[in-house]
């Protein structure tokens, strides 16, 4: 795949979720929903801690984002709701294994992209709660939530 095609992919995410255009910052607090809008999880799928980051050699981790809480509204104040998401960040110059966060945030997972094989298709694999997901160095990987 060309960066070109990678890049209209990221563009037309972009354009498809309001998650990924936010009117607000995320601020973490618990909504409705019974999970924050934004929740930031280390390798072993719970939860950073304070001194998880002042570590100077925190190069992996996880964000949940929340596309069930009332983040976003329309041009008549309604209320938006978007698919909820799992970005997996590793800057580490070795693959990086990551156990997903508990099934309170998903039941199942499905690969959106990743920029260590941009030529996946969305939906070449899935992962269940607490299951495992090997990142590639220097990666991001976006993974969505099927089914709730």
């Amino acid at each position: 795949l060309h960066l070109l095609a990678f890049t209209k992919r990221l563009i037309a995410l972009r354009r498809e979720h309001t998650i990924f255009r936010g009117q607000r910052f995320f601020d973490g607090v618990t909504r409705a929903t019974g999970l924050p809008d934004a929740w930031w999880f280390r390798r072993d799928g719970f939860k950073l801690t304070q001194r998880d980051w002042q570590r100077d050699d925190l190069r992996s981790f996880g964000l949940f984002l929340n596309g069930q809480a009332p983040s976003y509204f329309g041009v008549h104040g309604e209320v938006i709701r978007d698919d909820s998401w799992l970005l997996i960040f590793n800057a580490e110059s070795e693959e990086v294994t990551f156990r997903l966060p508990a099934r309170r945030f998903g039941v199942r997972w499905e690969l959106e992209l990743s920029t260590a094989e941009p030529d996946l298709e969305a939906g070449a694999f899935h992962v269940s709660p607490r299951g495992d997901l090997v990142a590639a160095s220097h990666s991001v990987t976006l993974l969505k939530q099927v089914g709730r």
